[in-house]
């Protein structure tokens, strides 16, 4: 008698703030998201960045100014993501 295969849970994500853009093709170790990034769309103009780092405990987040200016490091993406706006304020960056 075999097993009925059971489904994996998948974790729910918040969901992403229009300020955020995501690079789909980044790995751990490269930036993964970009705060309010210029209409003309450079990326690196960013005012922050995220980067997934891996570790023996599992992802980590590293936020950065845009001139990777340490913010912190955090358990979360989304945490990373709410240090960042605490650190450049709530106001939208108008290119």
């Amino acid at each position: 008698m075999s097993k009925k295969p059971t489904k994996r849970a998948v974790p729910k994500q918040a969901a992403k703030p229009e300020r955020w853009w995501r690079d789909k093709g980044s790995i751990p170790g490269e930036p993964l998201e970009y705060l309010d990034v210029p209409a003309s769309g450079n990326y690196n103009k960013a005012r922050a960045i995220i980067v997934e780092r891996e570790t023996p405990k599992g992802s980590r987040f590293e936020a950065s100014t845009g001139d990777f200016e340490h913010i912190g490091i955090f358990k979360t993406l989304v945490e990373a993501r709410a240090s960042a706006e605490k650190y450049f304020g709530s106001r939208l960056r108008r290119s």
